[in-house]
């Protein structure tokens, strides 16, 4: 079979392209070879990828398909190389069985993070065959077999204290499915110990995100003010979040404590706060858009707390605000009040839509009765759909993470099913009619009710009879109005529910996320790359941040991002989400390879479908002028 393929060839300041015809007769083995070969020989420079191609072709078991042609690209590669890499792909060239010499040099990569006294270590650290600069990616190590994989492991399981975190390589997953395990039973406060995890970790995504949710999170401010509100809500859960994954979901008691009285402060003067930052605002910005004939789907997905407004800022790319659920934070209560902009009229809610969107084409439905697919499928001006397994899952006793994982699963359906709705210029409101918490099993929280003459819901909210009234003697509630009231903080009515709940004032049950989505056709503007003030002065790794400025008003999806030279890692795994302005990553500058004062970095990256480029300068003047007898 023969295909025609055009290789790009990036050379630093010029573009070269060129046609050949090529025979594929083993996978992408011989156009990865040649590819390199045209590469080396056009004088491109040598990053890390290219390497990392030639490692993979040898560990395929290939190299004696081609054996001659893979010599001449190592003896290119030698050539191109700095001191400290020439060794071991010198090493790699003499010797005849490369793939096992290639997967000695793996292990031995792995066993020198571990003691020495240790038996990983022993076994299987061979100081002739590791070089200061020899490296891997976390891709390759499945070629690694599964004893030596069962000696690491069981090494780790073994370990008790938190130098467990210095020991690992961070190459197998096998490592990181021990450490987020010892993690989740084992809170640590050291930030350093979990940033040095955190880069660890950028090769494995996944795990990466359940480090990142042991990272010590600081507590929100002390006193909540007007001025304050949206800083402290946004701490606040960043901080509630981390509580709940460390299992220590009374550290959040007295932060609540203080948002409660906040809180409750304004809910008695609805006229002056509710109307600008509440779930009664709702019916105004539906109105506004029925009046332009625009199409909107109301999308009102039960429970959804603004604990979750960094997974719908992934998910829908829309940078999320929040409002406030009316009390109790029950949807009996706010299903009417959405929709009227009113606290209670004294009309069901049938009646409520029948009245105040009678001059429009609308229809009412829930996920319970139909696909939300098929639901926009129908030819209307309103579609108001609620979203009910949300609430489902807020009930079934859970572990919080799988609670939060199904929560994602549905917030991800959801995303899939509007696309074709926003293409066809169609408006989403997204929002939740009230949150949910999971309470501490404190027996002191626990409020010991009357039986006779009131209804207890969710085990947070007691409703009493017209007649009796707030009549009864009930500490630590708040009485609403005259037959309603909920508990204070954590506390809870008879016995603690099965799973989460929802019904009372705290944060979680109270805010809720606000989001309008909508396709607008604007041209996209390149991004902005610099590194951050800071002297580097000798040609060694500094840590250091990269500031990406998106120029753009909405965020974007970087899928790709490639930096040549390659002396810039991000420490934070792909797609990146960037939202307006500057956004700031923790990287890593590699200096060692340098040989210019200005260093001009050159970016690929792609948003979407767009492939783009940028360039910036990095000066390294002070690296060049510094002389010592041993890189770092």
């Amino acid at each position: 079979m023969v295909f025609f393929t055009t290789l790009r060839i990036i050379d630093r300041k010029t573009d070269i392209l060129f046609s050949a015809n090529y025979f594929f007769l083993f996978g992408h083995l011989f156009f990865y070879l040649l590819k390199k070969s045209a590469k080396l020989r056009c004088g491109s420079h040598l990053d890390m990828d290219d390497e990392y191609l030639v490692m993979e072709c040898i560990l395929r078991g290939k190299e004696n398909l081609y054996p001659q042609l893979l010599n001449d690209i190592i003896n290119d590669m030698i050539k191109s190389l700095p001191a400290g890499k020439r060794e071991y792909w010198q090493r790699l060239k003499e010797d005849k069985n490369k793939k096992e010499t290639l997967v000695n040099m793996m292990k031995s990569f792995i066993a020198r993070n571990y003691p020495s006294y240790s038996g990983v270590y022993k076994n299987y650290y061979k100081q002739t065959l590791i070089y200061s600069m020899f490296d891997f990616p976390a891709r390759l190590s499945h070629y690694i077999d599964e004893d030596f994989k069962k000696e690491v492991r069981d090494y780790l399981n073994i370990q008790k204290d938190i130098d467990i975190f210095e020991y690992i390589s961070g190459k197998l997953k096998e490592e990181w499915e021990i450490i987020c395990k010892f993690l989740k039973n084992n809170p640590i406060q050291s930030e350093q110990s979990i940033s040095s995890l955190l880069r660890k970790a950028i090769e494995y995504p996944k795990f990466y995100e359940e480090v990142q949710k042991c990272l010590p999170v600081s507590p929100p401010p002390a006193n909540i003010t007007d001025e304050n509100i949206k800083d402290w809500i946004n701490k606040y859960f960043d901080f509630y979040l981390y509580t709940r994954q460390i299992n220590r979901p009374r550290n959040t008691q007295n932060f609540v404590d203080t948002f409660e009285k906040f809180l409750l402060k304004h809910y008695s003067k609805p006229a002056e706060f509710f109307t600008q930052h509440s779930i009664l605002t709702l019916r105004q910005k539906i109105e506004e858009y029925l009046k332009i004939n625009r199409k909107i789907l109301l999308v009102i997905v039960d429970g959804l707390s603004y604990a979750y407004y960094k997974e719908i800022e992934k998910i829908f790319r829309k940078e999320c605000s929040f409002l406030f659920s009316t009390l109790p934070t029950i949807t009996e209560i706010n299903k009417k009040r959405i929709l009227s902009g009113l606290f209670d009229i004294g009309e069901s809610y049938e009646q409520i839509i029948a009245k105040i969107y009678r001059n429009y084409r609308y229809k009412e439905t829930n996920s319970d009765q139909i696909d939300l697919e098929a639901f926009l499928a129908e030819d209307l001006d309103l579609y108001i759909y609620w979203e009910n397994q949300f609430d489902s899952y807020i009930h079934q006793s859970k572990a919080f993470d799988k609670r939060v994982k199904d929560h994602v699963e549905i917030l991800l359906k959801i995303s899939k099913h509007i696309e074709k709705f926003l293409d066809e210029g169609g408006i989403i409101i997204l929002i939740g009619d009230h949150g949910y918490t999971t309470l501490p099993n404190e027996p002191n929280n626990k409020i010991i009710t009357p039986v006779e003459g009131i209804k207890i819901t969710h085990n947070r909210v007691l409703k009493t009879d017209s007649t009796t009234g707030n009549n009864h003697s009930i500490n630590n509630v708040y009485w609403i109005n005259k037959n309603v009231a909920v508990p204070e903080g954590y506390h809870y009515f008879n016995s603690l529910p099965r799973g989460a709940t929802h019904g009372g004032v705290t944060p979680e049950e109270v805010v809720v996320p606000f989001l309008i989505i909508e396709k607008i056709e604007e041209s996209l503007k390149p991004l902005k790359f610099k590194i951050a003030d800071g002297k580097y002065l000798r040609r060694k790794k500094h840590a250091t941040r990269l500031i990406i400025i998106n120029p753009n008003m909405f965020m974007v999806k970087v899928t790709l991002i490639k930096f040549m030279p390659s002396i810039i890692k991000i420490f934070s795994p792909s797609p990146l989400l960037l939202k307006p302005n500057e956004n700031i990553f923790d990287a890593e500058l590699d200096l060692r390879t340098v040989t210019t004062e200005i260093c001009k970095v050159f970016v690929e990256y792609r948003i979407d479908k767009n492939a783009l480029e940028a360039d910036f300068d990095i000066i390294t003047t002070g690296a060049m002028k510094e002389v010592f007898n041993e890189w770092e």
